[in-house]
């Protein structure tokens, strides 16, 4: 947004004409004017807020200062503002008036590998937080060097390499289907011998293109077609708590990898994730997020039914660990790799951490 005009005191009648620029729009923000304070200098600060954090920006007599802003969706209404002259400890009003700029264009890129790493900072030397996957949907936040960072569609932020994305027509305007076997190859041909373009893994929606004697025609975000085995996109039974526990039991042995969301490696409440999604349920990213968004069942280890989400801290302080609850105390969860164990002290699984570290049990289901 802009700030076009600066607060003049000497007529004590001032406009303000901000507008937003609309980068994305699933995260509104409110934002307020909290003050505009006048000091000797005849300059000016404004602070505004969005959401829990506070700005304050000097606004110079006689030059434009603009606030560069990454959300969008704002609830802004016009409003009066307060503004405190410390000369004369005299207060009086300023109007603020809202103007919405044309709609500035969405720089929306597609993930173009079968999943791409989203790393905390701008290089590959940096913590890996999470994992975008094929076709997944981001919003560009920022660009420095070979990286760019990106929103994503499940509310997570991180950078990502430019040489994993690409520009497309969104995925909505294809009719497509989702990958549902753990790891698939996607062919040159509509033949096994033929040439390796990408791996793809479940979870995955992809365009369908064209159907051909057991095969599906699709395309990737840089427009690069290939060929996928029907049976690929075999449907899943409904919801219920058997199908999802079964499901996910596909996946034991597969290993742990921090930041992981594929049968390439999972981290715990990515594997929590990703099962869910796979049934039609979109979870939060990390562990205490799903903590929060969780509907509580109990606080013994021993209760909960299959499906349910045991949760653990370390610390007992904030939620560091989740996993599927089995019943009688069991646990299907990502931690060195997919695995069963037990929070009974005689079964042959137990596990005295676990136990330890027990939090409560939550569901999504």
């Amino acid at each position: 947004m802009v700030l076009d005009r600066y607060l003049c005191p000497s007529d004590r009648k001032c406009v303000f004409k901000i507008a937003i620029y609309r980068w994305f729009v699933n995260y509104p923000v409110p934002l307020k004017i909290i003050s505009i304070k006048h000091n000797e200098s005849a300059n000016h600060t404004i602070r505004i807020k969005y959401g829990q954090n506070l700005l304050n920006k000097s606004i110079y007599k006689n030059n434009f200062h603009h606030i560069h802003r990454y959300f969008c969706n704002c609830s802004l209404m016009s409003q009066t503002l307060k503004v405190v002259d410390k000369n004369t400890s005299t207060s009086y009003i300023a109007t603020l008036e809202i103007q919405d700029a044309p709609m500035a264009e969405k720089k929306t890129k597609y993930v173009n590998v079968g999943f791409a790493n989203i790393y905390r900072q701008d290089t590959f030397h940096s913590e890996i937080d999470t994992q975008a996957i094929l076709w997944e949907e981001l919003q560009v936040i920022e660009e420095s060097g070979l990286f760019q960072k990106v929103l994503m569609e499940d509310g997570y932020k991180g950078w990502i390499n430019i040489h994993q994305i690409a520009a497309s027509r969104s995925l909505s305007s294809f009719s497509t289907g989702m990958i549902t076997q753990p790891h698939v190859f996607f062919y040159e041909d509509a033949q096994r011998h033929s040439q390796v373009i990408r791996d793809g893994f479940a979870g995955m929606r992809i365009p369908l293109l064209q159907k051909k004697e057991g095969w599906i025609k699709t395309c990737f975000a840089d427009g690069t077609e290939a060929w996928l085995e029907e049976d690929a996109l075999q449907p899943l039974p409904g919801l219920s708590r058997e199908h999802l526990i079964a499901y996910a039991r596909r996946f034991l042995g597969v290993p742990y990898f921090w930041g992981g969301k594929t049968p390439r490696g999972f981290d715990c409440s990515g594997f929590v994730q990703f099962i869910h999604k796979l049934f039609g349920i979109q979870l939060r990213r990390d562990s205490w997020m799903q903590f929060e968004d969780g509907r509580f069942v109990s606080d013994q280890g021993m209760a909960g039914q299959p499906g349910d989400l045991m949760f653990f801290s370390e610390s007992g302080e904030r939620i560091t660990h989740v996993g599927f609850c089995l019943g009688s105390g069991l646990l299907l969860h990502a931690r060195g790799m997919v695995r069963v164990n037990s929070l009974q002290d005689d079964h042959a699984l137990f596990d005295a951490t676990l136990r330890d570290h027990f939090v409560a049990i939550k569901t999504f289901l």
